[in-house]
């Protein structure tokens, strides 16, 4: 049978392997720049639930201690140190441990009691909810320049 052919095989699969190359380092850029990004913006809204200054009820701040403490443990982890942070976030039973009372002052007047029951007054969980569609937002913005930077590096390899 007379005629021409083109095998576009080769062709094709040179220019998917090229496609999947650049879309593993577009999410090796993406996850270099917005992990910091998204930890910074976690960071800041969990020190504002903590601090009266987020959407969610917040504890106030006595000595900006909590506040101070929260921090990022290690990249992509955002935590405290602080004892008191777990008791406030799930609520719990506070009892004597080295005495057999607790001792304390509200307001001025002196309490002893056996235990103390705290309420659950969450402060991450309001502060991951506030975060999240700003890091997505961030992300969405850091996709799009690091796609349009990613496209003119092809387009220069090719030309």
């Amino acid at each position: 049978m007379p005629g021409i052919a083109l095998d576009l095989g080769p062709t094709i699969q040179e220019q998917v392997r090229h496609l999947s190359a650049g879309i593993v380092e577009l999410e090796k850029r993406l996850l270099k720049a917005i992990i910091p990004a998204a930890e910074q913006i976690t960071v800041t809204s969990w020190k504002q639930q903590v601090s009266g200054t987020g959407d969610a009820y917040s504890l106030g701040v006595r000595s900006g201690d909590f506040r101070n403490r929260i921090r990022v443990l290690k990249r992509g982890i955002v935590g405290t140190d602080h004892p008191g942070a777990r008791i406030h976030e799930y609520g719990g039973v506070i009892v004597p441990k080295n005495a057999p009372y607790l001792r304390f002052q509200i307001n001025g007047q002196w309490i002893t009691t056996d235990r103390v029951v705290m309420p659950k007054r969450p402060h991450r969980e309001p502060a991951v909810k506030e975060a999240i569609p700003k890091i997505e937002k961030e992300l969405a913005k850091r996709a799009k320049k690091e796609i349009a930077k990613l496209t003119r590096e092809v387009n220069r390899g090719v030309g």
